[in-house]
């Protein structure tokens, strides 16, 4: 079971790392240029160890012992006078350490702008992917762990791109350097070092293990604190009116204190990571130097060389293991970003993407449902649920709450997919249209307002970006809202706070409307829109729309029946089916379900 789960634990990693890379793929160039700067500075290290021994003996010597090993592969400069020698060793090593600045100058430069482009990359396909979540998604997922999501987890993604993952390659590409330097100095010595190694890879797998596990606890703790502050702040003049903030503070400490203590076993499973590679490499070395001295017919200057080239092996072969901190949390937090998506074409049943059919201008739009069965889990919701919406009508749905009425609005605008029976739009299946078409065929005005923090005019111009003022000033003239709006100070340019707070809610509901006129769409869909008014705005708004389903199909989900008396059509949804339906004095005089609906609410 260990093995499968270090399995798993490498094979997320690496997964993450193909992933970001994958992301990355547009910006391929700045990584290769990133990369042949680590080459560069790769194959500069590994001069630097080789001439280290022969420039040691040189001066310890006073040139007496000449170059030793560098004679043999550059005879030209050891037969220079030592004077000159004297002056050419340093003059090399200042060349050395230039380049190798340069080329740490190059790398980080190139890698960090790779990753700041391919983070941006990331952040955009994450917003995208959350517009795109399907009503049941988004019923599984908290608004503050989205947040925490594209905030905490983007972050630790982002230094994973812009640093880990270069410094990973720089010094990999390091350490087989100065591997290669110490096999062509001494191929013995060096199997000694290669046989060292599993005495650091182990242990790190296994902290490793223990981190990933660690990290994941503690991200997703800290998504559960962020969706514990926005759904306070969501609600917080509900709390404050029943004084339940002692109470919402308790809650508060609870989910705290266990975040804390997840942050805390993190923090001491990444610590002893350093500590542990700092003692392992260390004991490694000092086994590897103590086995140097048996091998007293090596030459002096290759065996200096040797030892340099052990030196510069502990920091690269340190940083892989210190990188494993930042990688590590990176991976548990793209596997949480990439967690974030849509729906896939196969499990809503509409393509994404434009398709060869299109609604054309004059298309009936008469709505079937035939035979319709869908349920929420194991709630049963819509069981064989048959009727018609004809096109130009106002058709009606009413019923008890929790009964389908607004999964009825889900199925027929694309974010659930019916899972019995079939759905058509002028006698066309509803998977034969793209998303993107049927959506913009419907206008919709929900029981919840929702609107923007921004000003009058932005809010309107969501439904049609490019409208002329004389489309807007018509919308809201229409919705009864434009002599309100020429009163306010800024007209159009006023702002209306978070949600419309500074609007009634009548005036809320009415933007709404103006907004879904302004959209030409030619069906309008009402799910619960006068379920918050009172009597008053109620009557305002039932006079908008009076005005507002003109040349329109209108589609009202309801339970007030102020709303609905004057529909063309009014169906009665039960149990999942429609059980009656009739114009509003039809189902009066017809003494059913609809005519004792109306009579409870006449009494109430």
């Amino acid at each position: 079971m260990q093995e499968n789960v270090q399995q798993s634990m490498q094979q997320s990693i690496w997964s993450s790392v193909i992933s970001l890379l994958v992301l990355g793929k547009p910006h391929w160039r700045s990584l290769a240029i990133s990369f042949v700067f680590m080459a560069i500075l790769g194959m500069a290290t590994g001069l630097l160890a080789f001439l280290m021994g022969p420039a040691i003996q040189f001066v310890l010597s006073g040139g007496a012992e000449g170059l030793g090993l560098l004679s043999r592969y550059w005879p030209e400069v050891a037969a220079l006078p030592k004077e000159k020698l004297a002056w050419l060793l340093p003059g090399i090593a200042i060349v050395v350490g230039a380049v190798k600045g340069l080329a740490y100058l190059g790398q980080f430069y190139f890698s960090g702008w790779f990753g700041e482009l391919t983070v941006s990359d990331l952040r955009r396909q994450f917003f995208l992917n959350a517009l795109q979540l399907s009503p049941s998604q988004t019923s599984q997922l908290q608004v503050g762990d989205l947040l925490s999501r594209f905030s905490t987890d983007i972050s630790a993604v982002e230094a994973a791109a812009t640093w880990t993952i270069a410094s990973w390659l720089r010094d990999s590409i390091q350490v087989v350097v100065l591997l290669c330097v110490a096999f062509f100095l001494s191929w013995q010595l060096s199997l000694g070092l290669c046989l060292a190694i599993p005495l650091i890879v182990f242990p790190a797998i296994r902290w490793m293990r223990k981190l990933m596990a660690r990290m994941r606890e503690s991200q997703i703790s800290q998504g559960v604190v962020a969706a514990q502050v926005a759904q306070s702040l969501a609600t917080l003049r509900s709390l404050q009116a029943y004084g339940a903030e002692a109470f919402e503070q308790r809650r508060f400490e609870k989910c705290a204190t266990q975040t804390s203590k997840a942050l805390r076993h993190a923090a001491w499973t990444r610590a002893k990571g350093p500590a542990l590679m700092e003692i392992l490499i260390a004991i490694a070395l000092a086994v590897i130097l103590a086995g140097v001295g048996s091998f007293s017919w090596l030459e002096t200057d290759v065996l200096l060389s040797f030892v340099a080239t052990l030196l510069l092996i502990y920091h690269p072969a340190k940083e892989l293991g210190r990188l494993s901190q930042l990688a590590i949390p990176a991976a548990t937090a793209l596997e949480r970003i990439l967690a974030v998506s849509p729906k896939k074409e196969k499990e809503t049943g509409l393509p994404s993407k434009a398709s060869s059919l299109k609604m054309e201008e004059g298309i009936v739009f008469d709505i079937v449902f035939e035979d319709v069965s869908f349920s929420w889990g194991e709630r049963q919701v819509l069981e064989h649920l048959s009727f018609k919406i004809p096109q130009g009508g106002i058709t009606a749905l009413v019923g008890q709450s929790g009964g389908g009425k607004s999964t009825i609005i889900h199925l027929l605008m694309g974010f659930e997919k019916a899972q019995k029976g079939r759905i058509l739009i002028g006698g066309v299946l509803l998977e034969e249209f793209c998303l993107q078409e049927i959506r913009s065929k419907f206008a919709l005005v929900t029981q919840e307002a929702m609107l923007f923090s921004g000003s009058i005019l932005e809010n309107l111009l969501l439904a049609k970006p490019k409208a002329q003022l004389e489309e807007v000033e018509q919308a809201l003239k229409v919705a009864q809202l434009h002599e309100f709006v020429c009163q306010l100070p800024d007209g159009l340019d006023t702002r209306i706070g978070e949600k419309g707070f500074w609007l009634s809610g009548g005036q809320r509901q009415k933007l709404c409307l103006a907004r879904a006129l302004l959209s030409d769409a030619p069906i309008l869909v009402l799910d619960e829109a006068t379920s918050n008014l009172d009597a008053e705005s109620e009557r305002e708004f039932q006079m908008a729309l009076e005005e507002a389903w003109k040349d329109k199909t209108t589609f009202v989900v309801a339970h007030r029946i102020a709303t609905i008396q004057k529909a063309d059509q009014i169906c009665v949804l039960e149990g999942g089916r429609i059980i009656e339906s009739g114009t509003h004095a039809e189902l009066l005089t017809s003494g059913g379900i609809y005519a004792d609906y109306c009579a409870g609410q006449t009494r109430s």
